[in-house]
């Protein structure tokens, strides 16, 4: 299940992906999915997580001086701040701050 999830975040625009539409394309309950994310050690959210900060990683690779709306709308972000929050987290330190050290 862990592996149908990651493929259908990685194929979708996150800022419209809602947990609903992945539980249609799948077939399941929400219960059903939670409890085999869970056997499998993971969450909808966590995979979620996952996948944004790869995007960011992704962007990043290519353009070091991405701005935070890049990052925001890549990332699928639909408020500035929650990105520059999430970037932080994964990369211990501000977007600014990364920036400059690029």
């Amino acid at each position: 299940m862990k592996s149908q999830v990651i493929a259908l975040l990685r194929a979708a625009d996150l800022s419209t992906v809602r947990e609903r539409d992945v539980l249609d394309v799948l077939g399941v309950s929400k219960t059903a999915l939670i409890s085999k994310l869970r056997d499998e050690g993971v969450t909808y959210t966590t995979l979620l997580l996952a996948e944004r900060e790869r995007r960011c990683r992704a962007l990043l690779e290519v353009n070091p001086r991405a701005d935070g709306y890049a990052m925001m709308r890549n990332c699928g972000y639909t408020e500035i701040n929650s990105a520059y929050r999430a970037f932080k987290v994964w990369f211990g330190v501000p977007l600014r701050e990364f920036r400059n050290n690029a």
